[in-house]
């Protein structure tokens, strides 16, 4: 999986007190100097880390670029530095290219949509990461006309943390995240976007890379009150039980949320723990649609990445992320609900709902496949049931709580690959955060 920490740079505090005490603009004695000074290297954060709660992972994520734009000169260099973690992202420029980059295709090419899904009963699909997303592509030197990426990079799991563009044309240059955006419907991408505005080499700049900086993070500062606030929200709203005419009940739980307008994402079970009896139900949904798994007896890794042909690097889609076991939990085995669809997605998009029946006694503990890295675990608790359920409910044989915990005790040979198609859904969701899957994006098929 792609395995927190914050940029602390002292330079921010200085650049601040420079600024005020100079009032610094594109005119200033200062600017002026810059403009003999030679190549500027600026600094842009990618995402960021907002912790609320104890444990010290990110409850939230900033899924932007910050500062979203920034004016350099012809010469000078970006350097985009990974902030969020565990979260991946990629820096891509399109060039002169047209079609956004898919980011699946399946294992030895093709048409991913071809033929439908799977059978039912069938093994998971086998899907692949474009290496157009997933790797650096293109030099370091970018004039607008061609395509350019940076790979997956993430602050916190091997693999390159940086990335470094120099800039020799004049122009306005969008760019975006390739696993966190995608086309809207007149075809402008949409999600984690940004730009750069390169000027004329001399030109004087509206920023020095200090104050730019400082604007990433007062810009992090602010969304992280965003976030906190939303959140004292959130938790107010958790659903309450349902009880079922047999007796039993079902307890919902919600998967994640997310910001849209701040491009702020949530990424917890709320809420966190369940307490039930034997016999009862809990219910998995997205109340503002994301990218989430509600997974029991195994962490599987979303990516696995595995040599190639000429020892070209090959990222694959765990087959361990799609849905796997019944839904009727018995105490062991591998649960997982795969990739849901949001409330506002359309009916092909996937189920909206993931249920389990909880027969024994015990702890049991799960997890989101893409986000558990980042904290994103809960736990059902199932007490024996001291009240009768209404006769032809299947409860189990109580147990003692050693029998809970996280065994893997399967593969998902279970599975029913009826679920509508899922390669849709695989597609919509975008790996690793689902901005195109919360943006409404399902008609984007691969």
């Amino acid at each position: 999986m792609f395995l927190k920490s914050r940029l602390v740079n002292t330079s921010v505090a200085m650049a601040l007190m420079l600024g005020a005490g100079l009032g610094l603009s594109s005119h200033s004695a200062f600017a002026d100097q810059l403009k003999q000074e030679g190549a500027q290297k600026f600094n842009v954060q990618i995402g960021a880390q907002i912790f609320t709660d104890e444990g010290g992972k990110p409850s939230w994520q900033g899924m932007k670029f910050y500062p979203g734009t920034i004016t350099v000169n012809v010469g000078d260099t970006v350097t985009w530095k990974a902030n969020a973690g565990a979260e991946p992202h990629t820096v891509t420029f399109m060039g002169n290219e047209t079609n956004f980059p898919e980011l699946f295709t399946p294992e030895g090419g093709g048409d991913p949509g071809a033929g439908g899904p799977p059978p039912a009963g069938g093994p998971p699909p086998s899907l692949i990461v474009n290496p157009k997303v997933a790797f650096p592509q293109g030099g370091n030197t970018y004039d607008g006309s061609a395509y350019v990426n940076s790979g997956m990079l993430a602050s916190d799991i091997p693999g390159p943390k940086e990335y470094t563009l120099s800039f020799t044309k004049p122009g306005t240059y969008e760019y975006f995240c390739a696993l966190h955006s995608g086309p809207g419907p007149d075809g402008k991408i949409e999600g984690m976007t940004a730009r750069i505005v390169v000027q004329a080499a001399g030109s004087a700049l509206p920023k020095t890379p200090a104050q730019v900086d400082a604007e990433a993070t007062q810009l992090i500062a602010a969304d992280s009150q965003v976030a906190k606030a939303k959140e004292a929200e959130l938790l107010k709203q958790a659903p309450a039980p349902t009880k079922n005419t047999d007796g039993t009940t079902t307890y919902h739980v919600n998967m994640g949320a997310d910001i849209m307008e701040q491009g702020l994402e949530y990424q917890r079970f709320w809420p966190k723990v369940v307490n039930v009896k034997q016999g009862d139900t809990v219910e998995w949904s997205m109340p503002m649609g994301g990218f989430h798994t509600a997974t029991f007896g195994d962490e599987p890794d979303l990516i696995q990445v595995a040599p190639g042909a000429g020892g070209q690097p090959v990222a694959k889609v765990n087959p361990e992320f799609f849905p796997a076991g019944d839904h009727m939990h018995t105490g062991t085995g591998y649960y997982n609900s795969g990739p849901l669809a949001g409330p506002d997605e359309p009916a092909d998009a996937g189920p909206k709902t993931y249920s389990l029946t909880f027969t024994k006694t015990g702890r049991f503990e799960y997890i989101c496949i893409p986000h558990y890295h980042n904290g994103m675990d809960g736990t059902v608790i199932v007490e024996a049931r001291t009240d009768a359920p209404t006769a032809g409910t299947t409860t189990g044989t109580t147990t003692g709580a050693t029998d809970a915990g996280m065994p893997r005790t399967g593969n998902g040979n279970s599975t029913n690959w009826t679920i509508p198609a899922i390669f849709v859904l695989v597609a919509s969701a975008i790996a690793l955060a689902g901005t195109l899957l919360r943006r409404g994006k399902a008609s984007k098929q691969l």
